[in-house]
C-alpha cells in the first residue's frame, strides 16, 4: 500500500510537472515575449516619433534659414528689378515728352505749310469775289520738302491723306494741265482749292487727335471717297466711260463734303466704275498714265474695304 501510494504521488507530481512545463509556462513565457514585443515595440514608435520630432524640428530650422536667405535674395532681385522698371519709366516717360513736343512741332510745321500751298491758289482782284488761280512748281515743292521731312511723325492715316493732298496740289501747278487756258481755270483750280480745304480739315483733327488736343474721329472712308471722285472726273470728259454717274462728278457746286455724301450711298458702282477706270488706264496706248493707273489700283482697294471685300 505504501508503495502504491508513493506511486500515485509520483504520477499526480508528474502530471502537475507536465501540466506545468508544456502548458502553463509556455503560455506565460508567450506572454511575457508579447509584453516585451509590446514593450520594444512601444519604444520603438516612441524613439521613432522622438526622432521625427527632432528631426522636423531641424528641417523647420533650415527652412526657416533658407526662407530668411531666399527672402533676403528675392527683395535684392525685387529692388534691383523695381529700380531698372523706374529707370525704364523714366527714359520713356522722357522720350514720350520729347516725342510729344517733335510731333506737336511736326504737326503744325505741316498745317502752317499746307495752309501756304492753299493760299497761293487764291487771288485777289479787289472786287470782293474770290478767284483761284495755277500755282507755281516751287510752291508744290515747299510742301512737298516739309512733308518728307516730317513724315516719321504723322502715322499711317497721315501719310495716306498727305499723299492725297499732295496728288491735288500737284494738279493746279501751272502747265501739267490740259485745261491750261484762262476761260477754264477758275472752275478746275476752284474745285481742287475746296478740295484741298476738306483734306486740310481732316488732318488738322487727326493731328490734333495724336496729340491729344481733342478726341478724333475717323475720317478716312469720306477722304477715300472724296479721292476715287476726283480720279473719276478727270477723265470724264474723255472718251471713255461717257455714262458715269454725275453724283461722281465733281462740279464747282457741289461740295466736297456733298460730294461725299452721295457718293456713300453709291459705293458698290463707285467700285465698278473705278474698275473700269482702271481697265481704261492699262489700255497698251496709255502707258504714259502709269501713275494714274497706281492711284486708281490703291484707291479701289480702299473702297473695296469699305464695302467689306
Amino acid at each position: 500500500m505504501e508503495y502504491l501510494y508513493i506511486l500515485y504521488i509520483l504520477i499526480i507530481l508528474a502530471l502537475f510537472y507536465y501540466v506545468i512545463v508544456k502548458v502553463v509556462l509556455p503560455r506565460i513565457i508567450e506572454e511575457e515575449i508579447e509584453i516585451i514585443k509590446q514593450y520594444e515595440i512601444d519604444q520603438i514608435k516612441n524613439n521613432i516619433f522622438q526622432d521625427m520630432e527632432c528631426f522636423k524640428e531641424s528641417i523647420n530650422d533650415r527652412i526657416d534659414l533658407l526662407k530668411q536667405g531666399e527672402m533676403k535674395e528675392l527683395h535684392q532681385i525685387l529692388a534691383k528689378e523695381v529700380n531698372l522698371y523706374k529707370q525704364q519709366l523714366a527714359l520713356e516717360t522722357k522720350k514720350t515728352i520729347v516725342m510729344y513736343e517733335e510731333q506737336s512741332k511736326s504737326f503744325k510745321k505741316i498745317i502752317e505749310a499746307m495752309q501756304i500751298s492753299i493760299g497761293a491758289i487764291e487771288r485777289d482782284d479787289h472786287s470782293g469775289v474770290q478767284l483761284f488761280g495755277y500755282i507755281n512748281r516751287k510752291d508744290y515743292q515747299e510742301l512737298e520738302t516739309v512733308v518728307n521731312e516730317e513724315i516719321i511723325f504723322v502715322g499711317h492715316l497721315g501719310r495716306r491723306w498727305l499723299q492725297i493732298f499732295l496728288e491735288i496740289l500737284h494738279e493746279t501747278i501751272k502747265g501739267d494741265l490740259d485745261e491750261a487756258e484762262d476761260s477754264g481755270m477758275d472752275i478746275y483750280v476752284g474745285i481742287r482749292y475746296k478740295q484741298l480745304n476738306f483734306i486740310k480739315e481732316h488732318i488738322t483733327n487727326y493731328f490734333c487727335g495724336e496729340i491729344g488736343v481733342s478726341i478724333f474721329s475717323d475720317a478716312s472712308d469720306d477722304i477715300e471717297i472724296l479721292n476715287a471722285c476726283r480720279l473719276i472726273s478727270i477723265y470724264y470728259h474723255r472718251e471713255w466711260l461717257p455714262q458715269v454717274n454725275d453724283i461722281f462728278r465733281t462740279t464747282k457746286e457741289k461740295s466736297p463734303y456733298q460730294l461725299v455724301n452721295d457718293a456713300k450711298e453709291q459705293l458698290p458702282e463707285l467700285k465698278q466704275t473705278l474698275y473700269q477706270l482702271k481697265e481704261y488706264l492699262r489700255n497698251e496706248d496709255r502707258r504714259y498714265w502709269y501713275e494714274k493707273q497706281f492711284e486708281v489700283e490703291k484707291s479701289l482697294i480702299y473702297i473695296e474695304k469699305m464695302i467689306g471685300e
